[in-house]
């Protein structure tokens, strides 16, 4: 994932919050408050900023749960900002999850990236967690934010953190996939064929030895 360091969360309208904005360091920040004060609604925010409110991968616009969980109280103005460094730049998000509308910018030169990065095929959004963070919604939600008695580790999670481990370990190019070198290498012996497909390299190959043998 390399380095990220959140710097301000903005919550222009988000559950209770109107035109909150909280600013943090590099390293800990402590966010503290009594019970109901907001403290799970701001870490909802983070996600919903970097990932959306809506099913990933889904064939057409599934919302969650959440997306109505933190419609802002006072029936205004649904969304906010949120500015982070990650991959040696400095970055800006603005979502409107009323109007279902996310840009990124280039917070320093002002450079619009949202086109550039990756986009969920069911809600058509841009999904700027994937891209700054290197990270799936899943992954990002079981063990970088994780809400409370929240974490599930199913098989999708599992799945993921086992492929990212087997790059780290065999190749240490986190870009490379196992799943897409096991499809690229299944492609490979299906061309190849069998000793039983007379058509295939391989079953052409063991017929001329066979005439030979015979010869």
């Amino acid at each position: 994932m390399g380095e990220v360091i959140l710097r301000t969360l903005r919550l222009e309208g988000f559950g209770r919050f109107r035109g909150k904005e909280i600013t943090l360091e590099p390293g800990m920040n402590l966010l503290e408050g009594n019970n109901e004060a907001g403290k799970s609604t701001i870490l909802a925010f983070l996600t919903g900023m970097l990932y959306g409110f809506y099913q990933p991968g889904a064939r057409r616009r599934v919302p969650l749960e959440a997306l109505e969980r933190y419609r802002p109280w006072d029936g205004g103005s649904y969304g906010g900002g949120l500015v982070l460094e990650a991959q040696g730049r400095r970055w800006r998000i603005q979502r409107d999850f009323a109007q279902d509308i996310c840009q990124v910018w280039d917070d320093e030169t002002g450079e619009e990236w949202t086109s550039r990065l990756p986009y969920d095929s069911g809600s058509r959004l841009c999904v700027p967690g994937e891209a700054l963070l290197g990270m799936s919604r899943t992954v990002f939600c079981n063990t970088v934010c994780v809400p409370q008695l929240g974490c599930q580790v199913g098989e999708e999670l599992a799945s993921q953190v086992s492929d990212k481990l087997v790059e780290l370990s065999q190749s240490g190019e986190p870009g490379l996939s196992l799943q897409a070198v096991l499809e690229r290498l299944s492609r490979q012996e299906e061309a190849i064929g069998g000793p039983r497909r007379s058509k295939s390299p391989y079953g052409q190959l063991v017929a001329r030895q066979q005439e030979l043998a015979q010869e």
